[in-house]
């Protein structure tokens, strides 16, 4: 122990004294994570010599290595375990317990002692070879505990995982006996009271509780262990206790916690092992329906956030999921942590008292969704569903909503830096679509986008050179990243246009139709200089390119035609027309060909007028 910390050290050496002795040192030691920083809690007086000197050379100022309070509590448990694995004494050991025991059930529910105690009483339970005694102990708190406190809840998690470091499967038996009790008995013929007893808020908290804990012993189980009792025992208990409970926020939580922990626990045995087929298509089953249960109408949840965390686990293991649920998947993920919240529920929940907290998951759970992307993508080879994630994010990525497009820019981003990792060149069969998504987005209101709007960029380029065995010619795109923080609209565009010249340099034009597809889209749904922006990648494509694409001109024309029909056609009316100038340019018959043809229906005055001027032109 570090210091000179030895809470059970006295004259005749560690552990001469009887149990309740070394437990009076042990205890106010605990505390004294706090105690120690020149508080006055409980452990004032009574600490022991050992103690009061190692509070006097840990003081701040006087220590600067000292461990904070959760360290300090670690390494008090780790001295505490091999203290006793070292003393060897099965009696001495239950009698330890025993006296921890009855310390922890007179100890009030919030306070630190009793935390502590939870966490020493389930170390020393390890140590006991006794199986009935750790039952009796591990049962007694499982009923004493109130779980609907927080601190509680944790407490009997602690315990039982705790425990579970040398005692696995007498833990788990006890865990089974009480999941048990809590659910069966619901379905059999009991009195009244008790049928209030397993339907009261408190019993749904222990079910919780328990799913919890289950997670948590499967976090410290060997790979044996993990094999032979994860699917059957672990899960199969968790599903149980979440069949039978009241399936309200909490309950949903734990749920989507267990999982997550016990698909971690599985992926750590490696490789070689395979999860049961049924069980892992069961489990998405259930937290694809609690995607679709927390989508956008409800009020926001940390339960979508969740899930993405628990699938990113899950996808992980063996075997892969079939490619339709990939696909559902897919998309359900990105519905609830792209698409939703909405703009006005964003500025709600900034306001909020818990924003912070909130908006770190959001963080996490975005992070987590590019993760499962690439877990995806390593699972499914095919170009196929690259396409589909494509699909789902570029209704994002032209989006009204600012937030929307940010986090689909994130999404983005975590994307092709894994295209780029794992060397796939899916990107480069949407070079296109991505850029025409992508370059407005430079121009967006929230200079984060712009950030990462220029960073998708990046990343494609190199894809695009490594397919192609080119080297980029990329200039200054460092520098224009930086400038992108400007809030000027001028200057803005100013630097969206020596981009622009960069990407078309490296433009392969067999991917001009999907650009200005693309470049359309963002028009038809966007404003302001977003618009401008797409102007100016258009027409900069067109001058650097327009002689290379002759056999793409009926279709970019159908496309420009289209456009005269948006409502912000009045913005982007210069660049329309500037387009169709270069356009006529450069291959005069082509154009003079597809203006000939009778109008349509559906074409827009815009449209006429400019067909109208251009063919006088060309007959003069």
């Amino acid at each position: 122990m570090p210091l000179g910390i030895c809470p059970f050290q006295d004259r005749d050496g560690p552990f001469t004294s009887p149990p309740t002795a070394a437990l009076e040192q042990l205890v106010p030691c605990s505390c004294g994570g706090q105690c120690l920083w020149g508080g006055t809690g409980r452990c004032g007086g009574g600490a022991g010599p050992s103690l009061a000197v190692s509070s006097a050379q840990a003081k701040p100022g006087r220590n600067e290595s000292f461990p904070g309070t959760a360290e300090f509590e670690r390494r008090l448990l780790k001295f505490l375990r091999a203290s006793v694995d070292t003393v060897d004494d099965e009696a001495w050991a239950e009698a330890l317990s025993s006296e921890l025991s009855r310390r922890l059930s007179s100890s009030a529910s919030s306070s630190a002692e009793k935390s502590f105690l939870y966490k020493a009483l389930g170390t020393v339970l390890a140590s006991c070879k006794g199986v009935l005694h750790v039952q009796e102990k591990l049962l007694q708190h499982l009923a004493e505990a109130n779980a609907e406190e927080p601190c509680e809840a944790q407490g009997i998690i602690a315990l039982l995982s705790h425990a579970a470091e040398s005692n696995f499967h007498t833990v788990l038996a006890t865990l089974t006996t009480f999941a048990s009790r809590l659910c069966k008995g619901r379905n059999a013929r009991i009195s009244r009271s008790k049928k209030m007893e397993l339907d009261s808020t408190r019993a749904h908290a222990t079910r919780s509780a328990l799913m919890l804990a289950h997670g948590s012993v499967a976090l410290r189980a060997s790979k044996e262990q993990l094999l032979a009792h994860l699917e059957g025992d672990i899960v199969g208990n968790i599903l149980m206790l979440y069949s039978c409970s009241c399936r309200d926020l909490q309950n949903n939580l734990a749920l989507v916690q267990s999982i997550t922990d016990s698909s971690s626990a599985f992926q750590a045995v490696g490789d070689s092992a395979s999860f049961n087929r049924s069980l892992k298509s069961k489990l998405l089953e259930i937290l694809m329906d609690l995607m679709k249960k927390y989508y956008s109408g409800m009020p926001v949840s940390p339960v979508p956030l969740k899930v993405v965390l628990a699938l990113e686990q899950l996808s992980k293991l063996k075997p892969s999921f079939e490619s339709k649920d990939m696909r559902e998947m897919l998309v359900l993920c990105c519905k609830n942590v792209v698409t939703h919240p909405s703009a006005e529920m964003m500025l709600k929940i900034r306001k909020s008292q818990h924003a912070a907290q909130y908006l770190q998951l959001q963080q996490t759970a975005l992070k987590a969704l590019g993760r499962l992307m690439v877990v995806l993508l390593e699972t499914e080879p095919s170009g196929g569903f690259f396409q589909n994630i494509v699909h789902v994010l570029q209704k994002s990525m032209t989006s009204t909503n600012v937030w929307e497009r940010k986090r689909a820019l994130q999404t983005c981003s975590q994307l092709l830096a894994a295209c780029e990792e794992l060397q796939r060149g899916d990107a480069c069969e949407h070079f296109g679509s991505l850029v025409g998504l992508l370059a407005p987005l430079t121009c967006d209101p929230m200079p984060a986008s712009r950030q990462l709007a220029v960073t998708c960029l990046t990343s494609l380029l190199r894809i695009q050179a490594k397919a192609v065995h080119t080297v980029i010619e990329t200039g200054d795109i460092k520098g224009l990243c930086e400038g992108l923080h400007a809030c000027s609209i001028a200057s803005q565009l100013q630097i969206t246009s020596k981009m622009a010249r960069i990407v078309c340099r490296n433009f392969p034009i067999e991917r001009t139709v999907d650009f200005m597809a693309a470049i359309k889209e963002t028009i038809r749904k966007a404003s302001g200089v977003r618009v401008r922006a797409c102007g100016k990648w258009m027409t900069t494509f067109l001058q650097m390119h327009g002689k290379d694409i002759s056999w793409n001109v009926p279709p970019i024309l159908y496309i420009l035609r289209s456009i005269t029909s948006f409502a912000q056609q009045s913005t982007f009316l210069p660049f329309l027309c500037q387009a169709v100038v270069i356009l006529t340019r450069c291959h005069t018959e082509a154009v003079m060909s597809n203006f000939s043809r009778p109008l349509g229906p559906t074409d827009s005055e815009t449209w006429k007028r400019i067909r109208e001027f251009c063919l006088q032109c060309w007959s003069r």
